[in-house]
């Protein structure tokens, strides 16, 4: 049982979650994801989460093609997440709403009756107010203030609200979140346990943004 901060207040997360795989999906802390489930196995999980306190393990998917991911077609690094909104819609599908917890690492998956469930370590930022971090916070809140001047698809709102973050781990995560396209490049930031590491590879990603 691990218990970690939340928007909410303190989340007690336990050893074994419901496994949620996404095709084409990288869920990163504080992104919030709308999704569409009609897989059986993605729908039990949705179920078993709802049963319980609403915490899911969501993981990506190496492949998109694969219809029922195993054990090796899923990255190990994925985030557990809340559900915060959940519909059924007329043909069976699921629109469900879900919001980024805190990074874990699943060692192995447990399969009971349908519902596949993976054994997870939680692995929270140790927030670190080091005069390096402190300056590769600003370079990157920089190079994304420039980015949304040049990219008019990110609401003004967003960069007025992540220039307003002052936890290093929170603003880089929802930088990544508002950046990052590719499923490869986002899994890497999602594994970049360690901050500096994190926001060093922010800032090549947004770099290489702005060059173009």
């Amino acid at each position: 049982m691990a218990t970690v901060r939340h928007e909410e207040g303190w989340l007690e997360i336990g050893e074994t979650l419901p496994l949620l795989p996404l095709r084409d999906v990288v869920v990163i802390p504080h992104m919030i994801v709308p999704l569409l489930v009609g897989r059986a196995a993605s729908v039990a999980a949705l179920q078993g989460a709802m049963a319980g306190d609403r915490l899911l393990f969501v993981a990506a998917q190496r492949s998109p093609d694969v219809s029922e991911p195993g054990r090796e077609d899923i990255y190990r690094m994925g985030c557990v997440c809340k559900i915060l909104q959940l519909a059924r819609l007329g043909d069976g599908t699921l629109k469900v709403l879900i919001g980024g917890v805190v990074r874990a690492r699943s060692s192995r998956l447990l399969e009971t009756e349908g519902l596949v469930r993976a054994k997870v370590q939680v692995l929270e930022d140790v927030e670190a107010s080091t005069p390096e971090i402190e300056a590769l916070q600003r370079s990157v809140a920089q190079q994304f203030s420039e980015y949304v001047r040049l990219n008019k698809r990110i609401p003004d709102e967003v960069l007025i609200s992540v220039v307003g973050i002052d936890e290093p781990s929170r603003l880089s995560d929802t930088v990544a979140a508002h950046v990052i396209g590719k499923v490869g490049i986002k899994q890497r930031v999602l594994e970049c346990v360690d901050l500096a590491t994190r926001f060093r590879l922010l800032g090549r990603v947004l770099g290489e943004e702005l060059e173009i």
